[in-house]
């Protein structure tokens, strides 16, 4: 009979050990579950609100950078391959996501013919579509003195 109980004994501390070994399994994947889980939950969840200040990039359609804006809460600089001088801006906020840029007449020389058009028409509407990653595409709305309206898709990301 001891013998018996030995391998009872023997059997028993087996299964024990091996539901120990199961256990931390499932442990160990539950846990590393949990990680992925917190570290996507750790990106920021970008806002309107996060578009008010800051560096930004409107990007082109291949994604490369076309212009860095450095924004304050009403104005920004604007900087491209295109000018050799910073363009000021002034900005009119309608709500969080929506808001209407001039150029800045008072720092700005007006020679292009599209600044100009910009300039005496109210400027251009700039309304957010949706945000994605670090990146919100907005539609930006020029209206025109013969009531028409062009309106141009963008890409504009955080920095």
């Amino acid at each position: 009979m001891p013998w018996h109980f030995k391998i009872i004994t023997f059997n028993q501390q087996s299964t024990k050990n091996l539901c120990i070994r199961k256990l931390r399994t499932a442990m160990k994947k539950v846990l590393l579950i949990l990680i992925f889980i917190g570290f996507n939950s750790c990106q920021p969840n970008l806002t309107c609100k996060d578009f008010k200040t800051g560096t930004f990039y409107i990007m082109n359609d291949d994604n490369s950078i076309y212009t860095t804006i450095v924004r304050k809460e009403n104005s920004q600089l604007e900087f491209s391959e295109q000018n050799a001088h910073p363009t000021h801006i002034t900005i009119e906020w309608i709500d969080d996501c929506t808001y209407r840029i001039n150029y800045d007449r008072t720092k700005s020389l007006l020679e292009d013919t599209k600044v100009k058009l910009m300039s005496e028409n109210n400027g251009l509407l700039i309304q957010k579509i949706n945000i994605s990653g670090n990146c919100m595409t907005y539609k930006a709305t020029l209206n025109l003195p013969n009531g028409e309206k062009q309106e141009q898709i963008g890409k504009m990301c955080k920095g």
